[in-house]
Protein backbone atom coordinates (compact mmCIF):
# COMPACT_ATOMS: atom_id res chain seq x y z
CA UNK A 1 0.00 0.00 0.00
CA UNK A 2 2.84 2.37 0.62
CA UNK A 3 4.39 1.47 -2.36
CA UNK A 4 1.67 2.32 -4.20
CA UNK A 5 1.00 5.76 -2.16
CA UNK A 6 5.01 6.63 -2.95
CA UNK A 7 4.58 6.00 -6.66
CA UNK A 8 1.48 7.96 -7.25
CA UNK A 9 3.17 11.18 -5.09
CA UNK A 10 6.14 10.63 -7.07
CA UNK A 11 4.41 10.35 -10.45
CA UNK A 12 1.96 13.40 -9.77
CA UNK A 13 4.74 15.79 -8.32
CA UNK A 14 6.78 14.93 -11.81
CA UNK A 15 3.71 16.08 -13.42
CA UNK A 16 3.58 19.27 -11.09
CA UNK A 17 7.42 20.15 -11.79
CA UNK A 18 6.77 19.67 -15.66
CA UNK A 19 3.81 21.93 -15.76
CA UNK A 20 4.98 24.51 -12.79
CA UNK A 21 5.28 26.92 -15.51
CA UNK A 22 1.68 26.57 -17.11
CA UNK A 23 -1.05 27.73 -15.06
CA UNK A 24 -4.22 25.87 -14.18
CA UNK A 25 -2.89 24.02 -11.02
CA UNK A 26 -6.04 22.95 -9.17
CA UNK A 27 -6.13 21.74 -5.71
CA UNK A 28 -9.31 20.62 -4.04
CA UNK A 29 -10.70 19.43 -0.54
CA UNK A 30 -14.04 17.89 0.70
CA UNK A 31 -15.79 15.15 1.67
CA UNK A 32 -16.21 11.48 -0.35
CA UNK A 33 -18.21 8.58 -0.39
CA UNK A 34 -17.36 5.43 -1.79
CA UNK A 35 -19.47 2.48 -4.06
CA UNK A 36 -20.13 -0.65 -1.36
CA UNK A 37 -16.98 -2.16 -0.02
CA UNK A 38 -17.74 -6.40 0.99
CA UNK A 39 -15.99 -6.32 4.23
CA UNK A 40 -14.35 -9.30 5.61
CA UNK A 41 -17.67 -10.85 6.80
CA UNK A 42 -18.83 -10.51 3.05
CA UNK A 43 -21.56 -7.74 4.30
CA UNK A 44 -21.34 -4.35 1.68
CA UNK A 45 -20.81 -1.21 3.51
CA UNK A 46 -18.85 1.76 2.24
CA UNK A 47 -16.97 4.58 3.48
CA UNK A 48 -16.59 8.06 3.62
CA UNK A 49 -14.56 10.64 4.93
CA UNK A 50 -12.05 13.63 3.96
CA UNK A 51 -10.72 13.81 0.50
CA UNK A 52 -7.74 15.69 -1.48
CA UNK A 53 -7.57 16.00 -5.29
CA UNK A 54 -4.64 18.06 -6.82
CA UNK A 55 -4.62 18.27 -10.87
CA UNK A 56 -1.53 19.11 -13.36
CA UNK A 57 -2.58 20.47 -16.28
CA UNK A 58 -0.32 18.94 -19.15
CA UNK A 59 -1.52 20.35 -22.42
CA UNK A 60 -4.05 23.40 -22.86
CA UNK A 61 -5.94 22.60 -26.44
CA UNK A 62 -8.13 25.17 -27.79
CA UNK A 63 -10.96 24.20 -25.92
CA UNK A 64 -9.76 21.48 -23.45
CA UNK A 65 -7.30 21.04 -20.96
CA UNK A 66 -5.82 18.37 -20.62
CA UNK A 67 -4.18 16.95 -17.30
CA UNK A 68 -3.12 14.29 -14.43
CA UNK A 69 -5.17 14.16 -11.27
CA UNK A 70 -4.57 12.32 -8.30
CA UNK A 71 -7.30 11.97 -5.34
CA UNK A 72 -7.24 9.81 -1.64
CA UNK A 73 -10.16 9.77 0.18
CA UNK A 74 -9.74 9.00 3.54
CA UNK A 75 -12.06 6.83 4.79
CA UNK A 76 -13.17 5.25 8.29
CA UNK A 77 -11.09 6.38 11.33
CA UNK A 78 -11.62 9.86 9.68
CA UNK A 79 -15.04 9.59 8.40
CA UNK A 80 -18.31 8.85 9.78
CA UNK A 81 -18.19 4.59 8.16
CA UNK A 82 -18.58 1.25 9.42
CA UNK A 83 -14.75 0.23 8.08
CA UNK A 84 -11.72 1.98 7.71
CA UNK A 85 -9.70 2.28 4.79
CA UNK A 86 -8.48 4.27 1.85
CA UNK A 87 -8.94 5.04 -1.57
CA UNK A 88 -6.55 6.17 -4.15
CA UNK A 89 -7.42 7.05 -7.91
CA UNK A 90 -5.06 8.40 -10.26
CA UNK A 91 -6.78 10.08 -13.51
CA UNK A 92 -5.98 11.29 -16.99
CA UNK A 93 -8.62 14.10 -17.30
CA UNK A 94 -9.81 16.52 -20.01
CA UNK A 95 -11.32 19.70 -18.29
CA UNK A 96 -13.25 21.95 -20.54
CA UNK A 97 -15.84 25.38 -19.57
CA UNK A 98 -19.16 25.00 -21.20
CA UNK A 99 -20.46 27.00 -23.65
CA UNK A 100 -21.98 30.00 -22.92
CA UNK A 101 -21.33 29.42 -18.89
CA UNK A 102 -18.97 29.57 -16.21
CA UNK A 103 -19.28 26.28 -15.59
CA UNK A 104 -16.72 24.08 -16.29
CA UNK A 105 -16.82 20.10 -16.72
CA UNK A 106 -14.42 17.52 -17.10
CA UNK A 107 -14.00 13.21 -17.55
CA UNK A 108 -11.17 11.42 -16.25
CA UNK A 109 -9.86 7.59 -16.83
CA UNK A 110 -7.51 6.02 -14.85
CA UNK A 111 -6.85 3.62 -12.02
CA UNK A 112 -8.26 3.49 -8.61
CA UNK A 113 -6.97 1.03 -5.46
CA UNK A 114 -9.16 0.30 -2.12
CA UNK A 115 -6.86 -0.30 0.75
CA UNK A 116 -8.41 -1.66 3.88
CA UNK A 117 -6.59 -1.39 7.08
CA UNK A 118 -6.97 -3.30 10.52
CA UNK A 119 -8.26 -5.98 7.77
CA UNK A 120 -11.73 -4.15 7.50
CA UNK A 121 -11.76 -5.45 3.84
CA UNK A 122 -9.31 -7.15 1.47
CA UNK A 123 -7.52 -4.70 -1.18
CA UNK A 124 -9.45 -3.44 -4.34
CA UNK A 125 -7.67 -2.45 -7.44
CA UNK A 126 -8.91 -1.39 -11.28
CA UNK A 127 -9.92 0.62 -13.99
CA UNK A 128 -12.28 3.80 -13.26
CA UNK A 129 -14.00 6.57 -14.81
CA UNK A 130 -14.83 10.06 -13.27
CA UNK A 131 -17.07 12.69 -14.45
CA UNK A 132 -17.72 16.28 -12.63
CA UNK A 133 -19.27 19.80 -13.05
CA UNK A 134 -17.01 23.14 -10.96
CA UNK A 135 -18.91 25.80 -10.45
CA UNK A 136 -17.17 28.90 -10.07
CA UNK A 137 -17.62 31.51 -6.93
CA UNK A 138 -18.23 34.92 -7.71
CA UNK A 139 -15.28 35.89 -5.57
CA UNK A 140 -11.48 35.51 -7.59
CA UNK A 141 -8.98 36.31 -5.26
CA UNK A 142 -5.15 37.74 -7.15
CA UNK A 143 -4.22 34.43 -8.84
CA UNK A 144 -6.26 32.06 -7.36
CA UNK A 145 -10.36 31.24 -9.25
CA UNK A 146 -12.51 29.19 -6.58
CA UNK A 147 -14.81 26.64 -6.86
CA UNK A 148 -17.15 24.01 -5.84
CA UNK A 149 -16.46 20.90 -7.50
CA UNK A 150 -18.77 17.71 -7.23
CA UNK A 151 -17.87 14.54 -8.75
CA UNK A 152 -19.02 10.85 -9.50
CA UNK A 153 -16.19 7.97 -10.16
CA UNK A 154 -16.99 4.63 -11.62
CA UNK A 155 -14.81 1.90 -11.10
CA UNK A 156 -14.71 -1.90 -12.79
CA UNK A 157 -15.27 -2.83 -8.98
CA UNK A 158 -18.01 -1.30 -6.80
CA UNK A 159 -15.02 -0.26 -3.54
CA UNK A 160 -13.21 2.57 -6.37
CA UNK A 161 -16.57 3.91 -7.19
CA UNK A 162 -17.94 6.81 -5.03
CA UNK A 163 -18.97 10.73 -5.08
CA UNK A 164 -17.38 13.99 -4.01
CA UNK A 165 -18.25 17.40 -2.91
CA UNK A 166 -15.27 19.82 -2.47
CA UNK A 167 -14.00 23.05 -2.59
CA UNK A 168 -11.28 23.89 -5.44
CA UNK A 169 -8.55 26.46 -5.84
CA UNK A 170 -7.30 26.98 -9.46
CA UNK A 171 -3.91 28.85 -9.49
Amino acid sequence: MKTKLVSMIAVLGIAGAAGAQVTGFRVSAGYGWSGGIKDSGDVSRTMSGPELMASFPLQHLPMVDIGLEGDILFGGGWGNSSIKGNIYRLLATARMQLPGSQVGAWIGLGYGSAQGSSGDFASVNGAVSQIGLSFPMSMHMAALSPSLEVAADWGSKTAISGFSVSLALKF
